[in-house]
């Protein structure tokens, strides 16, 4: 068995190696000349992230796996062990943003309270304090919280209720210490736990039953008032934690379809209470919260519930926003750049929507405005780069994004979002955009019958007559296929390690994401097909999602194209894909030859064996890809620059 000193060595050489990891995939293009210095220290990177992944994949195989599934109980200096692993893999500030793993972090964070569970069932195992145990369940709950936030984003509610339903069970017992003989026999730093997550734990309703949320809101209110907590905590000021209990509650109104119909009007109640309690005392409030901030939310809830507020809000708040400062990285620039944009880019929708208020032409400017300040933005942020915080943000503007007259379509606001957060889904993107017309002009050649189906298409006389708008539309299908990734980058960009089963689950919902922003936006509405079915196999019979029927659209020869040339460029990436060293163009073609008629379509062997396409094929996955990247590093300065 391992000391707890060699594994604390273990666990924080590991986390040691993931900030590495973060570092030398997303590198700083200041000490970068050109584009091909841009491209050759992307590849001298990702070999060195391929290196520290095998390290890591060794640590997590030979001790944390083991440590995990252990049949017997863990020895108590293996839980601090784990407990200790935990701290240094989650960070809730953001300040610091240091959220190294978390989904490793679940994993050990679920055997810990598995071990301390069996201390309350009277388990032959030391008895931990209060105090260790209320920080571990304080710990379980921030931790909880943030993968309800990651499931919420990516639709994966069933997992989300998982984590809810074991966050909530520790919410209860961090409850129990408010017993009022147990709690005066904690010391200051358990007591400040207890009472913080008496309100931060009544986030574990939210989406699920926001009555109950806001019934613990009030709850934990009257706790922070009794003058009976209020003597235990001498010199701790609780107005703070009243405070926060009226914001949590104000957020509300950030969310959509509440059973509960009169939510968003106590969401907007308590925004007011905010502002109300801000103005009583400035000077006490204002390191908590910036004005600014409340008086969004109150324009946010005057939004959702159509108070006659609104116009005069929103106004003011269209002022404040314009006065914001752009370089500012600081936690209240980060508000007011991401937070703060989304928000009022939701707010000015709702009010050209109805017309409920007036609608000067500033603010359809200032609605075109957003997303280009936010991706710009997005590029130059170091330390908070792909966190569950920030992506939430992103996922928050994805959903809240429409295509307004003038203003950015759907399709330039995911490939801008993509290169400044994640280059090689970008380049990934582009090439497989590119493979796909270059084989979807050799089918329309040899095989034009294969596209009779598709749109407008009865015959093969009118699928020559309409070449080029198949081609046009097999490109921007193809360069739009992983629009569902834009929430779940955190996921993709996991380096440093192989992917977790529940990570793979991730993975998998892209495709029903993507479909779902796509759908609701003109300009890539017609693409949802191709987008919702690219992972599904040529026969129906594996891939994912199962529940969509490619032989019934009317795109499936392009579908099929745009898997094949999925696979082919995610197989011979030697960047993005750094946990492998990449196939052969060779060993591919073998791959779609076992595979015709099942995985692949089998008429594609023939076209990928013709010269002409080998040719081709070969010189975007070698030049091309390297062009792609150069094209990367341009548009990376170019998006740096703007408003710096």
């Amino acid at each position: 068995m391992a000391s707890k000193r060699e594994l604390d060595v273990d666990f924080a050489k590991y986390v040691e190696r993931m900030n590495q990891v973060s570092q030398l995939s997303a590198p700083s293009l200041d000490a970068v000349t050109d584009a091909d210095d841009y491209s050759r220290l992307l590849l001298y990177n990702f070999r060195k992230i391929g290196e520290l992944a095998g390290e890591n994949r060794e640590m997590i195989d030979q001790v944390f796996m083991p440590l995990i599934n252990k049949e017997e109980p863990l020895s108590e200096e293996e839980v601090h062990a784990l407990e200790g692993l935990n701290d240094l893999l989650i960070n809730m500030s953001i300040e610091n943003a240091t959220d190294v793993d978390t989904h490793l972090a679940e994993l050990s964070s679920e055997r810990v309270e598995r071990e301390r569970s069996k201390e309350e069932e009277g388990a032959n195992v030391d008895v931990t304090s209060d105090d260790v145990r209320i920080r571990m369940l304080d710990k379980n709950i921030d931790i909880t919280c943030q993968k309800m936030v990651s499931c919420v984003q990516s639709n994966n509610f069933e997992e989300g209720q998982k984590a809810r339903e074991s966050g909530l069970r520790d919410y209860q017992k961090i409850l129990s210490y408010l017993d009022k003989e147990r709690f005066l026999t904690l010391s200051d730093e358990a007591k400040d736990l207890v009472l913080t997550n008496t309100y931060f734990g009544a986030n574990l309703y939210d989406c699920y039953e926001e009555k109950k949320m806001l019934e613990q809101l009030a709850f934990a209110r009257s706790i922070m008032e009794d003058p009976f907590y209020q003597n235990a905590m001498p010199g701790h000021d609780l107005r703070r934690n009243i405070f926060r209990t009226y914001e949590y509650a104000a957020e509300m109104s950030y969310y959509e379809d509440y059973k509960f119909k009169e939510t968003y009007r106590a969401a907007y109640e308590n925004a007011c209470k905010l502002e109300e309690l801000w103005m009583s005392d400035p000077e006490y409030y204002e390191p908590l919260m910036k004005k600014e901030t409340i008086s969004n939310l109150c324009l946010y809830g005057a939004a959702k519930i159509l108070d006659p507020s609104l116009e005069r809000r929103l106004d003011d708040a269209a002022k404040l926003f314009e006065e914001r400062e752009f370089s500012d990285y600081s936690y209240a620039g980060l508000i007011s750049n991401l937070d703060t944009a989304v928000m009022l880019y939701e707010v000015i929708e709702i009010a050209r929507k109805t017309k409920k208020v007036g609608f000067p032409e500033r603010f359809l400017r200032l609605q075109r405005q957003i997303p280009i300040d936010f991706i710009s933005y997005l590029y130059r942020i170091d330390n908070v780069k792909l966190s569950a915080w920030l992506l939430t943000a992103v996922g928050s503007l994805a959903a809240a994004f429409q295509e307004v007259p003038g203003g950015m379509k759907g399709g330039e606001l995911f490939l801008k979002t993509i290169v400044a957060l994640h280059p090689p889904t970008y380049v990934h993107s582009f090439m497989v955009a590119k493979i796909t017309l270059c084989l979807v002009r050799n089918v329309l050649e040899r095989k034009p019958e294969l596209f009779v189906n598709h749109p407008g298409c009865g015959t093969v006389e009118s699928v020559l007559e309409k070449k080029d708008e198949i081609l046009d539309y097999a490109y921007h299908a193809a360069l739009y296929h992983d629009l569902g990734k834009l929430l779940i980058l955190d996921t993709i960009a996991m380096y440093g390690r192989k992917l977790l089963d529940s990570e793979f689950y991730l993975i998998k919902t892209h495709p029903d994401n993507g479909a779902q922003i796509a759908e609701r936006l003109p300009s890539l509405k017609p693409y949802v097909d191709v987008i919702w079915g690219h992972h599904v196999w040529y026969d129906g019979s594996n891939g994912y999602p199962l529940d969509f029927d490619v032989a019934e659209s009317p795109y499936k020869t392009i579908i099929d194209v745009v898997m094949a040339a999925d696979c082919l460029d995610a197989a011979t990436d030697r960047v993005g894909r750094s946990y492998d060293k990449g196939e052969t163009f060779e060993e591919y073609k073998k791959e779609i030859r076992e595979g015709a008629g099942t995985h692949y379509a089998p008429w594609l062997s023939e076209i990928l064996e013709d010269a002409i396409v080998d040719v081709d094929v070969r010189y975007l996955l070698d030049e091309g890809r390297k062009e792609l990247y150069r094209d990367t590093f341009r548009l990376l300065k170019e998006i740096s620059q703007i408003r710096r």
